[in-house]
This record gives structure tokens, sequence and C-alpha cells, in this order.
């Protein structure tokens, strides 16, 4: 593999999971031969480190897999919209799923210990839903017409799109 893909390779890594807010939660490695596509969690990636004959994944329970360049034949990502947020104590991951949605808003990660404020707000900044007291229930969305739509929960904001 030349500089060139290695560099694209790199800066798709990054952008996925490396530079703070994610779009994707698990990393799919296919292999040229008829080998199983390996699924890893990017939750678990601590770092990729990259050499002439392939790369290295540095997993967070200090494991580590190794590849070489021409085994992969290419690397995908599962796509969801989330947000991360530093909290005190760890970090705090929503997902929307699906996304876009029919009629039925699922929020992954929230911990629901605690009542929350959850608005919807069009891209105009209009308030169109909002629910006090949310404690991590199902979302009806069969009243919002098809578009892009801010879900907030306290201070965390996702984008979806209602189709």
């Amino acid at each position: 593999m030349n500089i060139r893909k290695k560099i694209i390779f790199g800066i798709v890594c990054l952008s996925c999971f490396g530079l703070g807010d994610a779009s994707a939660n698990v990393m799919q490695i296919h292999f040229n031969e008829d080998e199983p596509i390996i699924e890893t969690d990017l939750s678990t990636i601590d770092k990729i480190t990259f050499t002439n004959t392939g790369f290295s994944i540095h997993l967070t329970d200090n494991a580590t897999e190794n590849y070489g360049y021409g085994e992969v034949e290419k690397i995908t990502f599962s796509d969801f919209s989330s947000i991360e947020k530093i909290g005190k104590e760890e970090n705090l991951k929503l997902m929307i799923s699906p996304n876009p949605v029919d009629n039925i808003i699922r929020i992954i990660g929230y911990n629901n210990s605690e009542p929350a404020q959850l608005s919807i707000y069009s891209l105009n900044g209009e308030e169109v839903m909002r629910i006090d007291n949310w404690q991590g229930e199902l979302i009806d969305a069969s009243p919002l017409s098809a578009g892009i739509y801010i879900l907030r929960i306290n201070t965390t904001t996702i984008k979806f799109i209602k189709s």
C-alpha cells in the first residue's frame, strides 16, 4: 500500500473516532480471502498505529490486533448519529437508533436515574416537541413531518432525520 493510501486510511479512521464526536460505533475489517469479517466496537479502541507493511489496533484492554495492508480489502463503519459529552466521572454517549427515524425514536446510552427535559427543535429553532421528566422511554415521532431535527436532552444535543 502506498503512502497516499495510508494517509487516506488514517484520515478516515481519525474522522470516525479519533477526533471527539463519533459518527460510528463499529469498525468492520473485510479481508481479501474467505476469512470472516472482524467487528470491533470503537469504544474499545485506544489508538491505531501505522507501519510500512500494515497497521495495529491498540485496544483499551491493552490487547493489540495487527493487520497487513495486503490482507485487508476494506474497512467499513456502522452509521449512527451520536454525540459524546465528558461528564464528571465517565463519558456519556447518546445515540438515536435508527437514524433516520420513522415513527419511534429510541435513545441509546441515556442513564435514566434522573428525569430529564427532552425537546425536539426544527432547523429554524422552533421547539416542536417537549417532554418534561423524560426517563428514557421511546418517543413517538409520528406527529413530526419529514425533515432534519435537533433533539436536546438537558444540555446534550443530537441531530436526527425523520423520514
